[in-house]
């Protein structure tokens, strides 16, 4: 299973994604990406292969607290200081 997985991992890049009812969608001007361990990895692919987009990856490790909102405050923290340099 793994070996046939890490065979056909090229095909995965042969997907062509269709966006349904874009006229709907709200124009966005940035988007900031977070996760754990390796998650942040196909937002970097991403920011390698279309650098102009206003996208911001969290990539070091936070800390899960128990309240919600301090991890909110810190992702919103953190991307202040990406924007301000």
């Amino acid at each position: 299973m793994m070996y046939e997985a890490i065979k056909n991992f090229a095909k995965q890049f042969a997907f062509e994604p269709v966006v349904e009812n874009a006229d709907k969608l709200p124009l966005v001007h940035g988007f900031i990406v977070a996760g754990m361990g390796g998650s942040h990895l196909a937002a970097d692919l991403l920011r390698v292969w279309k650098p102009e987009l206003d996208l911001t990856v969290l990539e070091r490790s936070m800390r899960l607290r128990k309240n919600p909102r301090e991890v909110a405050m810190e992702i919103a923290r953190e991307w202040v200081e990406r924007k301000m340099k």
